[in-house]
């Protein structure tokens, strides 16, 4: 096995982040906190009170994949109809599986214009480029080069225990990218102290928070020529996944004194954050 599952060296600011640095790293403004979540209840009274659910386990031990896409229009049934019901199959054979695709509705922060976020399990690095290796999988490649117009995938991640969370239908998660400063670290952990009463306040949760795989170059060089991906600069110190009532409850957290005050401590900290509001995409019904 390659030595994949080491630590950046600022692991230990990640775990520093843990479940609080996902919403608290943003930009934004909206309504209030009571208006968006009689929003986010709406949807689902709109369908007799019923809203899905889908429960996923993010495992560790597994490598996770971050992947962006953006499908060109009128390439949607190319995509999804015919590539990844080939693809799915050879997947699997190989240990991989999707957790949870996203659908991206707002993109706050940061340089990633993509219309979807995945996140996707494989047994290790080693399994994923033996995927890509495929012969089956290099038939059916050319149909999701052609149906993409932006691909940034290859991009590995752990968790530190097991996570499970529910996701539903009437909330909206926020997916984000941190990159902190060499000597940031005390600055997140003052600001991450000073805005915590805030997150709970307006209903903040954390879903799960990821840290990287350290790869070789040469391990980093194979992923690239497998992905062809657009973003050869992906490398975040943190990622993470956050539920919110609404998005207009973030953006009131984004208005409280306690996040203005604070402010100044989280620019500080980074040299660059990209963040997305999105929804989990359940199956058409």
């Amino acid at each position: 096995m390659l030595q994949t599952m080491s630590h950046t060296p600022r692991a230990g600011i990640v775990r520093l982040m843990g479940s609080l640095v996902l919403a608290a790293l943003t930009l934004g403004a909206c309504t209030s906190m009571d208006h968006g979540k009689q929003v986010a209840d709406g949807l689902c009274q709109g369908k007799g009170g019923s809203c899905r659910e889908k429960t996923v386990t993010f495992e560790a031990g597994k490598v996770i994949e971050l992947a962006y896409a953006t499908v060109k229009p009128g390439k949607e049934k190319q995509v999804f109809g015919e590539y990844f019901p080939k693809a799915g199959p050879i997947v699997k054979e190989y240990g991989g599986k999707s957790l949870a695709i996203m659908n991206i509705t707002d993109v706050p922060a940061g340089d990633i214009n993509a219309q979807i976020v995945g996140f996707f399990e494989w047994p290790s690095v080693e399994a994923f480029l033996a995927f890509h290796e495929d012969p089956r999988y290099q038939a059916i490649k050319p149909l999701r080069d052609d149906g993409l117009s932006y691909l940034n995938n290859g991009n590995f991640f752990t968790v530190a225990e097991d996570t499970t969370y529910t996701f539903h239908e009437d909330r909206d998660y926020e997916v984000w990218a941190a990159w902190i400063k060499p000597d940031g670290g005390s600055k997140v952990g003052e600001y991450l102290k000073q805005i915590k009463p805030a997150l709970h306040e307006y209903g903040h949760r954390n879903v799960v928070s990821l840290q990287p795989v350290s790869l070789t170059s040469a391990v980093k060089a194979q992923v690239v020529a497998a992905c062809n991906k657009d973003d050869h600069d992906f490398e975040p110190h943190a990622v993470g996944l956050a539920e919110w009532p609404s998005i207009g409850a973030f953006n009131d957290f984004l208005r409280t004194d306690v996040y203005k005050n604070a402010k100044h401590l989280k620019d500080e900290a980074l040299d660059r954050f990209n963040m997305q509001f999105t929804r989990f995409s359940f199956p058409p019904v």
